[in-house]
């Protein structure tokens, strides 16, 4: 029944001599009738009925027309030749066209500065990547040897070994860091990495 009523009116609005103010009612109409419908497709597919909302979307796709920003409201048959609205088209064409204009042309002012490929002519980057560098090596060293010494507490190698593998960061799985020795730990570390390889590549 609303489909039926949507196809009338997209039929009456064809004709340009209805008038200004005839036409704008039909085409407010149908973007109401189109709406409800949409609506009622919903409820159906909620209750557990048939999604008709895909194949409905596209039926009245190529009648009317959308203003980009219009939120789904779409002009019909002559409603796209009223004053105001042809000039809303009209614009929306000139600022797409406008905005990849405008793209291309800033992109032939962009510098290698702009990419980042003189980020170390000056040296201050190179300067704070050393300095930073010795800070990580430093808490590394400090972290080692915290698990150096916590090793030699507990007197056996292995969990000297394990508490070492904790203070670096390495992460292996709960069975691997049991390992008791340094064998089963390097085959522990080439399962986790084929396991990687495997989840990666498939």
């Amino acid at each position: 029944m609303i489909i039926g009523e949507i196809s009338r009116k997209i039929s009456e609005i064809q004709n340009a001599g209805l008038g200004e103010a005839r036409l704008r009612d039909l085409n407010d109409e149908i973007n109401k009738c189109i709406r409800e419908k949409g609506h009622w497709e919903r409820q159906i597919k909620a209750l557990g009925g048939a999604d008709h909302g895909e194949v409905s979307a596209r039926l009245f796709e190529g009648e009317g027309r959308e203003v980009p920003g219009g939120r789904g409201y779409r002009y019909f048959g002559a409603a796209k030749d009223l004053p105001g609205v042809r000039e809303l088209f009209e614009e929306a064409a000139e600022s797409a066209t406008g905005a990849w204009r405008g793209r291309a042309e800033l992109s032939r002012f962009l510098t290698p500065d702009y990419y980042g490929w003189r980020d170390e002519e000056d040296g201050s980057l190179v300067k704070s990547e050393k300095e930073r560098e010795l800070i990580w090596r430093e808490e590394g060293l400090a972290g080692y040897k915290a698990a150096h010494h916590q090793g030699q507490q507990e007197g056996s190698e292995a969990d000297s070994e394990g508490a070492i593998i904790k203070a670096v960061g390495v992460s292996i799985s709960g069975e691997a860091a049991l390992a008791a020795t340094r064998g089963e730990l390097e085959a522990a570390m080439k399962e986790k990495k084929r396991e990687l390889l495997h989840k990666t590549y498939g």
